[in-house]
């Protein structure tokens, strides 16, 4: 007899597990794909917060040999390319 909050759970045998691809089912966002594309020295003002802009920066550097500075002048977020 099962209780009011018990689940009922069936262990199964011989279940592939599925191979895992990075980045599988996630499109690069329009931003990342302006920054790819930018040369040394060019620069944008980014329509995202610092914080995100950051972690799109920090995910571009761990894929890439892509480097960045943003700065926050007068209330938006600029981002350069710079290496």
């Amino acid at each position: 007899m099962m209780r009011k909050n018990e689940m009922h759970l069936v262990i199964e045998k011989n279940i592939p597990i599925p191979g895992y691809v990075a980045g599988t089912g996630r499109s690069k966002s329009q931003l990342r794909l302006v920054m790819e594309a930018m040369e040394i020295g060019d620069s944008f003002l980014s329509p995202k917060t610092m914080r995100q802009t950051q972690g799109i920066i920090s995910g571009l550097r761990r894929e890439t040999n892509l480097r960045f500075a943003a700065r926050t002048i007068d209330g938006q977020v600029r981002v350069w390319r710079i290496k």
